[in-house]
């Protein structure tokens, strides 16, 4: 495994941890152990940019095993030893040569500001570079750990990752943490992985990965797909629709249109005018308006109004009240399960949208949001709602 192209990425494990907090400025450590090798330049990284990287990057792949814990060190005590793009291929070269000696050290040696950050990444790493000998020293990890070092070696080996994903402690959590990553790599490993599931928790994360990757390639066949779930706390057709809405609305209309008169045809298009309001608000509308009618129309502009109203919310009030208040029947909750669907907490809720869009126009300007009230609001339920806002015609 060369380390060069692992710097494309490593831009991403970067912007990951940043988004954790960075770490605090890393204490001096102590030089390398009395046998290793004791070259300590004054700095190990000279240089700005990409050309820094790159040469860091040419450096550690030229290291021999004990340098490498040296220039650890010597990363670990520079204020740059909070980046994680110099680590990455240091680990990826630590993990190819002495995967065991590069989590010793981490645990034992690094820093702890740096430690629980670089630990999982090195994990990672060894899954790549040695798929067996990292497995069998790491199979016992805490939960978040162990899956990334099941994505390590999904990277390697997916069929690999795929045996040994129901060897580790909790294997329902791995295989839907990983579940993604193995299909994209390995969709023939699928059937396998699912007839291994004991519930829908663990069949979930297998079965949405099967529908993304075939809404991209086969929308109709992603329909098929989700019809065959079996998934008993929702349906999964309104989600493959907005799958392929959010690439392609009209493949998606393609599809609503082929479906008999049935809950997942209404609930897929609500779904549909969703996801096609973050794209063109005002085409959403005109096909809501044209193809659907009664309770499918109402929660469909509610769903527009809801995707459009922080950057328009007088125009996505308006939605709201060409819906009007009442959707006048309700197929999001059915009463032939022995559990709520979860469509049921997605159901567009007009009263709580109303209440955060006069609360956003109030904010915005007061008296513009008064002058609203005053001039479109009437009837009881809109003007206890505008009240529940602050907003008092």
């Amino acid at each position: 495994m060369t380390i060069l192209p692992l710097l494309a990425g490593a831009g991403c494990f970067a912007a990951g941890w940043a988004t954790h907090g960075n770490p605090e400025q890393p204490q001096a450590i102590t030089p390398a152990a009395e046998g290793k090798s004791k070259t300590r330049p004054s700095s190990p990284l000279q240089g700005h940019g990409d050309e820094l990287l790159v040469a860091w990057a040419a450096r550690v792949e030229a290291a021999g095993n004990g340098e490498l814990e040296s220039l650890a060190l010597d990363l670990a005590a520079e204020p740059r030893g909070r980046d994680l793009s110099f680590w990455m291929p240091l680990l990826a070269r630590w993990s190819e040569v002495d995967g065991a000696g590069m989590i010793h050290f981490l645990e034992t040696k690094a820093p702890t500001s740096l430690r629980s950050n670089l630990l999982p990444h090195a994990w990672f790493a060894w899954g790549v570079a040695d798929p067996d000998k990292a497995f069998a020293a790491g199979r016992n990890l805490k939960a978040e750990w162990v899956c990334k070092l099941l994505e390590g070696v999904a990277e390697t080996d997916p069929k690999k990752a795929a045996d040994f994903v129901y060897k580790v402690p909790e294997p329902h959590y791995a295989v839907y943490a990983i579940s993604r990553l193995l299909v994209a790599k390995a969709p023939e490993l699928a059937e396998g992985l699912l007839s291994r599931a004991m519930y829908d928790g663990a069949r979930w994360g297998i079965q949405d990965a099967m529908m993304r990757q075939l809404a991209a390639s086969d929308p109709a066949e992603a329909i098929t797909y989700a019809r065959r779930c079996g998934i008993i706390g929702y349906d999964p057709v309104p989600n493959v629709i907005a799958m392929i809405a959010s690439a392609d609305p009209a493949k998606a209309i393609e599809q609503i249109e082929a479906m008999p008169s049935s809950r997942a045809k209404a609930l897929s298009s609500v779904r549909l005018a969703a996801a096609w309001a973050t794209q063109d608000p005002d085409k959403a509308t005109a096909w809501a308006r044209d193809n659907l009618n009664g309770p499918a129309l109402h929660y469909s502009l509610v769903a527009v109004a809801s995707a459009t109203g922080r950057q328009d919310p007088e125009k996505a009030f308006d939605l709201l009240l060409e819906a009007g208040p009442e959707a006048g029947g309700d197929f999001f909750k059915v009463t032939d399960y022995s559990i709520e669907p979860s469509e049921v907490r997605a159901m567009p809720d007009i009263h709580k949208i109303s209440v955060d869009l006069l609360r956003q126009m109030k904010e915005t300007n007061a008296e513009n949001a008064r002058r609203f009230v005053s001039r479109k609001l009437g009837g009881d339920k809109w003007s206890s709602w505008a009240k529940e806002a602050g907003i008092e015609p």
